[in-house]
């Protein structure tokens, strides 16, 4: 993974309300907070492209104290089916029968086609929660997801074969794009790394960090972090 520019807290969440030239050599990135600028010294502007950003930064919280396993979260949204009698501008209830569970999803200006596929929007939020008891499972807060882009990934993600860890990629390339503050509950839980700084507080029970949709080999060395490598 290389570098990346983190704008979490700055107020811009997509690339589009960037204004990018080239200056000479260099690239002037505007249209920053209180008329800030970041100039790229000897870069090409036409390179940039939203993964080389941090776009927001998310908070990821288990809700349940029985565990929850974080690891299936491509295939749960995947596998969910939107609701069309719940979809609005703002909001869309999404179930999965397979899992059980039924994403209640938070957004901006979304729209859909006749079959309830996302086509245009913004999602800031999700929540899963258990289809039969509608217990908050777990909340993630804090994103700015282009929803067209999202469902064009989804597409991908469920016409893939479960064998081929590509079908994933477009999945992360979105979910990478935010830095999370994930904060486990009481019970044994898995919680996901992406390829930004992380923060993990895994509460009570015996937890987990899935570093699978980093990407990378990493090394993890709690006893001595100055030999951790990668997103560690």
């Amino acid at each position: 993974e290389g570098d990346r520019i983190d704008l979490a807290g700055t107020g811009i969440t997509s690339f589009g309300q960037l204004v990018i030239t080239q200056n000479g050599a260099d690239t002037l990135i505007s249209g920053l907070p209180s008329g800030d600028s970041l100039t790229l010294n000897n870069f090409t502007a036409g390179n940039l492209t939203a993964d080389d950003f941090i776009w927001g930064a998310v908070t990821l919280t288990i809700a349940t104290d029985n565990g929850y396993d974080l690891h299936g979260l491509y295939g749960d949204i995947s596998n969910a089916d939107i609701n069309t009698g719940t979809a609005t501008a703002t909001h869309f209830d999404a179930s999965n029968s397979g899992s059980g569970h039924t994403l209640h999803v938070d957004g901006t200006g979304l729209t859909y086609d006749g079959s309830g596929n996302l086509t245009g929007g913004t999602i800031s939020a999700v929540t899963i929660a258990s289809t039969a008891t509608d217990d908050t499972l777990v909340t993630m807060t804090g994103f700015a997801i282009a929803a067209a882009e999202l469902q064009a990934a989804i597409d991908t993600f469920a016409a893939g074969d479960p064998s081929d860890p590509t079908r994933a990629g477009p999945l992360s390339s979105i979910f990478n794009l935010y830095a999370y503050t994930a904060t486990g509950g009481d019970g044994n839980d898995v919680l996901p790394s992406f390829a930004n700084t992380d923060t993990f507080d895994g509460g009570a029970g015996f937890n987990t960090v899935d570093y699978v949709h980093y990407g990378a080999g990493i090394t993890v060395n709690l006893a001595d972090p100055s030999q951790n490598t990668g997103n560690a």
